[in-house]
């Protein structure tokens, strides 16, 4: 199982639990998640001197291509060079919301292990105290445990 299998898994098992009151998941998001910057500067000055590289790209992305710089007055180059830094800035963005889903889910299912902690602790002083409800609570556990 991959690690977006698993972090898929997660999200279903925690979907189905009833909300924490405590805090709400934007809450939780980290200060820190990067907002992409919009750039003005791609050649750092001669663009004669700056790194090259070929695209190969089909006839119609071609023309996609030069119609969206001729709409933004662009040129080709820059239009592409917009795209694919919008592109790694949604990336980086993509990834940092991952991270805090995996962390949100991961407080969740700690929460929730507590709480089933908790509530196993409290099923069992009552089952000490009264054994007739103690032989009933042990006959819900086996059958909770059967599925």
């Amino acid at each position: 199982m991959s690690d977006i299998d698993s972090l898929l898994t997660r999200a279903r098992a925690a979907l189905q639990r009833p909300e924490p009151e405590s805090q709400s998941f934007f809450q939780v998001l980290p200060k820190d998640v990067p907002v992409p910057i919009p750039r003005t500067n791609y050649g750092g000055g001669d663009s004669r001197t700056a790194d090259k590289f070929v695209v190969r790209m089909p006839d119609d992305m071609r023309h996609r291509m030069a119609r969206y710089a001729r709409l933004h007055l662009r040129s080709m180059n820059s239009e592409c060079l917009v795209a694919m830094e919008w592109w790694m800035d949604r990336q980086t963005l993509m990834w940092s919301m991952l991270q805090a889903t995996e962390r949100e889910l991961t407080r969740l299912e700690q929460l929730h292990q507590r709480e089933a902690r908790e509530e196993a602790e409290i099923l069992d002083a009552i089952a000490q105290r009264n054994p007739k409800l103690g032989a009933f609570i042990a006959e819900l556990k086996a059958r909770l445990r059967q599925g």
